[in-house]
């Protein structure tokens, strides 16, 4: 009898982008954890140069910072600045400080992304692309 953990099985989030997020520990695509250590994947056959995601527990609350700087819906924000960190190669608090700092037109100019939504009942989820 094996005493080995059965891997759990990959199971579809949402299709965006003409691919699919997946709960899955081993599918390669751009990925992020969540706070469990749950790893989420954006998995598709097309190119993936220019594609990121982000994943957040709802459970695990903002801290004080964060909430003070993107208000009430913090944590759902926050994936959304990850993930442009990620398309870019900008450290997330770089982000943060322009989306601070710049207005919406400028910020977008200077960071053109489309950004999609999947949230889940136990996860703020945030998939974008280059725009």
């Amino acid at each position: 009898m094996s005493t080995a953990a059965s891997p759990i099985k990959s199971r579809t989030i949402a299709q965006v982008f003409g691919g699919e997020i997946r709960q899955d520990a081993t599918l390669s695509g751009p990925a992020s954890y969540d706070g469990a250590g749950r790893r989420f994947v954006f998995h598709t056959e097309m190119s993936l140069e220019a594609v990121a995601i982000d994943v957040e527990l709802r459970s695990e609350p903002a801290s004080a910072q964060l909430t003070k700087a993107l208000g009430e819906d913090a944590l759902a924000r926050w994936t959304e600045i990850e993930v442009l960190a990620k398309l870019y190669d900008v450290p997330a608090h770089i982000v943060l400080t322009q989306v601070q700092s710049l207005s919406p037109q400028v910020f977008a100019q200077k960071f053109p992304a489309e950004i999609l939504r999947c949230d889940t009942a136990s996860h703020f989820i945030a998939v974008g692309r280059k725009g």
